[in-house]
């Protein structure tokens, strides 16, 4: 099997994997308060003990690109030249919506008061949005590549080759 068939077959999995790494690490110091994998923050969950629990809401970016990466998956194992345009704009969405998250999470830290809250996104969030970037890459140039293969096999480019 080629590597061209096998890549996305394999990236859109690793990405759907990254999401149960950790995604976002909350940290007051060197204590951490939270550790958060990417199903946690498409899902929501509670952080805290006792009366210091507080619902974390799903978070719509994050959604959105777990939503994304099962469509590539999916879209992995079509070979039409249409699936693989649609996988491109699947990647791309999916790159978008994590850049989207960090800008979510880094406008909602808390600067007053006399703590300071540390949000850090962690290995998930980087193994995903690498993932989708290598996946625009991939597909991007894979569809340049065979509309150049096309245009050197259309009739009116082998004529002008024998002239």
């Amino acid at each position: 099997m080629k590597f061209k068939s096998l890549f996305p077959k394999i990236s859109f999995p690793v990405i759907l994997i990254a999401f149960l790494l950790p995604f976002v690490l909350v940290k007051c110091g060197d204590t951490t308060i939270a550790r958060l994998n990417g199903i946690d923050m498409v899902t929501g969950t509670h952080v805290g003990e006792g009366e210091d629990v507080e619902q974390i809401q799903p978070n719509l970016y994050v959604l959105a690109a777990f939503v994304l990466a099962a469509a590539g998956l999916v879209l992995a194992f079509l070979k039409k030249k249409e699936a693989r345009i649609a996988a491109l704009a699947v990647s791309i969405l999916g790159l978008l919506s994590l850049i989207g998250f960090y800008f979510d999470v880094t406008g909602q830290i808390p600067g007053k008061g006399k703590m300071i809250i540390i949000i850090s996104l962690g290995i998930g969030y980087y193994i995903a949005i690498i993932g989708f970037l290598a996946n625009s890459l991939f597909f991007g140039f894979s569809l340049i590549k065979k509309d150049e293969q096309a245009n050197l096999d259309s009739p009116i480019e082998q004529e002008k080759a024998k002239l």
